[in-house]
């Protein structure tokens, strides 16, 4: 049975960082219906593989908000793998996952990541804690014509760097609030 501390808004029940200890095996946790929609989106950069390596090797650290973080490096790029218990359930819960530069240039000499990767994550990573920031500010001289899904919409940047364009539904936004806002008219199943 799992112990339990206290509760917050942000992701239900937090484990007790005194008497709790997370599993290191990846068979020992359901999956959220969040976590399963990162892993069809291929612009998340990660896998069950990926996962699984990430819960038995990596570093293990509690945040008060979120419940337990593991967190491991591959050629300057961070997996990071949150665990809680937000269903309630006997078994621990995998929350999300995501990558972030951690080391830009040990990622940019490392062939497991292509400069397109790179631009991805890192817009990724920025859109994720910055709601409101807006594009130009995130990418200087980057275009991505081909598209990458995020916040249900399949985007590119074109030439302009002004914009994020949806090939789907044409929704054409500066920030993330933008796309989360707008629900785009082709239903997907790795929509957030």
């Amino acid at each position: 049975m799992l112990s339990i501390h206290t509760t917050t808004q942000e992701s239900g029940i937090v484990f007790d960082k005194q008497t709790y200890i997370p599993p290191r095996n990846i068979n020992q946790y359901s999956f959220s219906n969040h976590f399963k929609s990162r892993l069809l989106n291929p612009h998340r950069y990660i896998s069950i593989n990926t996962v699984d390596k990430t819960i038995e090797n990596g570093e293990i650290r509690y945040n008060t908000s979120d419940g337990w973080r593991f967190f491991r490096t591959i050629d300057g790029v961070g997996e990071i793998v949150i665990v809680g218990n937000i269903e309630g359930g006997d078994k621990p819960v995998l929350i999300t996952g995501y990558s972030k530069i951690v080391d830009y240039n040990n990622a940019k000499q490392s062939t497991r990541w292509s400069d397109r990767s790179l631009n991805i994550i890192h817009l990724t990573t920025v859109l994720a804690n910055e709601d409101s920031i807006k594009i130009t500010d995130i990418i200087e001289e980057t275009t991505l014509n081909k598209p990458f899904y995020i916040e249900g919409h399949k985007v590119r940047i074109p030439e302009s760097h002004n914009v994020m364009v949806c090939t789907d539904c044409g929704l054409e936004a500066t920030d993330k609030n933008e796309l989360e806002n707008n629900r785009c008219s082709t239903i997907r199943c790795w929509n957030q």
